[in-house]
């Protein structure tokens, strides 16, 4: 199942039809540009840069940089990841000041880094949020014809209280939908069943799936060492510790933390879509919250973590009129 597929279990809010068209032509049709408070540069510790990239998975080139100025790829922070098809701009730290003059000559192809300050060690999930450009091609109506048909959804949604802000498929992934179900999985302790997804799953059009194939029908940890693919290194580097440990547990430790956490994220994300969802389907609004609903408090459009709490009778005015408020 693609991602395609995937999204149809959730709700759409709006019941006028879209434009059609296609996005994702080429990496410029998508720009990505990522919103980080400013009090993260100023003063600090760290080197701040501006990570431009095209057709780069996030984590493949932090690995590229850290390997060409000699550090480990985890004393990289960044707070997000972003797509790899589209051209995006994200903040990574180095909290290694004398790496200046080496990351400022650094060359790599479709790679670019600009030196934005210094400031604290960046983490995942801290951003206020992305900027998006997305060139839509070939709508199926006239361009006079969509703009008005996409005033009307505008119009429709802004009516109804929003837009329904769902994840997107980078966080399920793109043709192996299969991360939310990996994290599950994972909490839940069935380590055997999660790697058996991981390694396993495939779609019959990506390379390296008649490995998957064939691991999923044996189980042949040998044969798959042989069939996987070089690129498959997460899978690889796997299969090679449970051949040393049997435990598929300790098989996923080789994993990099934020590969681990897209996993859990993705279940979070996953579970957050179908709330939404089904609060769609129910006719429950999705500007202002009711008794029983968990809401969490923001600052500066942030999410506080721990600051969540269910919403009761009593303080179901003051939550209200903060939504009002923004």
């Amino acid at each position: 199942m693609d991602y395609r597929e995937f999204f149809k279990q959730f709700k759409h809010l709006s019941e006028i039809p879209g434009i059609g068209g296609k996005i994702k032509q080429r990496p410029e049709d998508f720009v990505v540009v990522e919103v980080i408070p400013k009090r993260l540069i100023g003063k600090g510790p760290c080197l701040i840069y501006r990570l431009r990239k095209k057709n780069w998975e996030t984590m493949a080139a932090i690995k590229e940089i850290a390997k060409r100025i000699g550090i480990h790829y985890k004393n990289i922070g960044f707070a997000g990841t972003k797509d790899r098809h589209a051209l995006t701009v994200q903040y990574i730290s180095i909290c290694d000041t004398s790496l200046k003059e080496k990351l400022d000559s650094l060359k790599i192809q479709d790679i670019n880094l600009e030196f934005a300050g210094y400031g604290r060690p960046l983490k995942l999930g801290m951003l206020l949020g992305n900027r998006f450009r997305i060139i839509i091609r070939d709508p199926d109506l006239p361009i006079e014809e969509a703009f008005e048909r996409i005033k009307d959804i505008l119009s429709e949604l802004k009516f109804k209280g929003g837009f329904p802000n769902y994840f997107g498929y980078q966080r399920f992934g793109e043709k192996r939908v299969v991360n939310h179900e990996i994290g599950k999985l994972l909490l839940k302790g069935r380590f055997e069943e999660a790697a058996i997804k991981f390694l396993g799953e495939y779609t019959g059009e990506m390379e390296g799936d008649e490995a998957r194939k064939n691991f999923f029908e044996t189980g042949d940890i040998e044969k798959a060492l042989e069939e996987f693919p070089k690129f498959l290194r997460y899978e690889r580097a796997m299969l090679y510790r449970y051949r040393e440990t049997g435990s598929w547990k300790k098989a996923f430790s080789v994993l990099p933390r934020p590969v681990l956490r897209i996993f859990i994220h993705s279940y979070q994300s996953y579970l957050f879509n179908k709330a939404l969802s089904r609060r769609i389907e129910e006719g429950l609004p999705l500007n202002e919250a009711l008794v029983g609903d968990i809401v969490c408090q923001v600052k500066r459009g942030i999410p506080l973590r721990g600051k969540t709490f269910r919403v009761t009778k009593g303080t179901l005015g003051m939550v209200n009129e903060k939504i009002r408020k923004g």
